[in-house]
């Protein structure tokens, strides 16, 4: 399940318009209580418009997911595979997090719809377009601890699958209170939070 061929035959500052009212639904209200009459109205489209784009509101969320985040943006996941040490490796890991940071400065949504993917059952989460990105994201980040494993920065003692579910987990938490206090820190105490946090994932990780 993914949008329909049409929508992508649509105009493009109206796929803009509808997506963006779309990923500021899902971020401030969650998937359950977004409300698709609202995005439809704030749109400017009908209801039977909706249907002959989407076939539900799951398929617009994963519309609106792979229009506003992308996994490779986040990390610099061919800058990590090319490390030759465990410090190499962690220093890329550094670089790609604060990366990360500013891009959600610039993206506020993100962390919003951040929160309502981790929010949805198995079943949803990994089915149509949403389910291809949230694939190819834990792809990039499986095969980053592998290398990571291959060189000795990454704990070998817990399954793949497990550390793909902890760094996933911890990096929303972290995110989250990150963001929270940034807007009232210094420009020092903004590095601080930004180190607080990969010290917290390295003391987690490595072996």
């Amino acid at each position: 399940m993914s949008p329909l061929a049409r929508f992508y035959k649509l105009d493009e500052s109206k796929r803009t318009t509808i997506l963006e009212t779309a990923v500021s639904e899902f971020a401030v209200s969650g998937f359950e209580a977004a409300s698709l009459n609202k995005i439809i109205a704030q749109s400017g489209i009908s209801k039977g418009s909706f249907y002959y784009y989407f076939e539900d509101k799951l398929d617009l969320l994963g519309a609106a997911v792979e229009y506003y985040l992308d996994p490779k943006a986040l990390i610099d996941w061919e800058l990590v595979a090319s490390s030759k040490t465990a410090d190499e490796f962690w220093e890329w890991i550094s670089s790609s997090a604060r990366q990360s940071v500013l891009i959600s400065m610039e993206k506020p949504l993100m962390l919003g719809l951040g929160k309502t993917i981790t929010q949805l059952p198995q079943e949803q989460l990994m089915s149509g377009s949403l389910g291809e990105f949230i694939g190819e994201a834990m792809r990039m980040l499986g095969e980053s601890l592998t290398h990571g494993q291959q060189l000795g920065a990454i704990r070998e003692d817990l399954p793949l699958e497990l550390l793909l579910q902890l760094w996933m987990g911890i990096d929303a938490t972290l995110s989250a209170w990150t963001l929270e206090l940034w807007g009232d820190c210094t420009e020092a105490e903004q590095r601080g939070l930004i180190e607080k946090s990969l010290d917290t994932f390295r003391r987690l990780f490595e072996p």
